[in-house]
């Protein structure tokens, strides 16, 4: 499963709007890049950053906040 993928089974599972606005919001950036990257391919060099170090640690946070959220109710 890919980042943009793990951040929306995540999102969908956390509860709270707020929350899930910012991860939302999140998701849909991470999407107008990898459109503006498959549009123009020489820039994917400039997006190394956002791959190797933003998505990985979106996706953990994303993943931790989930735990977090079924410890707090008891379901994990």
């Amino acid at each position: 499963m890919n980042s943009s993928k793990k951040i929306r089974a995540c999102n969908d599972a956390i509860p709270g709007e707020e929350v899930s606005a910012k991860i939302f919001r999140m998701e849909t950036l991470t999407r107008r890049i990898f459109a503006r990257v498959e549009e123009e391919p020489d820039t994917v060099s400039d997006i190394r950053r956002l791959m190797e170090y933003y998505l990985p640690t979106a996706v953990k946070k994303a993943a931790g906040g989930l735990q977090g959220f079924r410890r707090a109710a008891g379901t994990g």
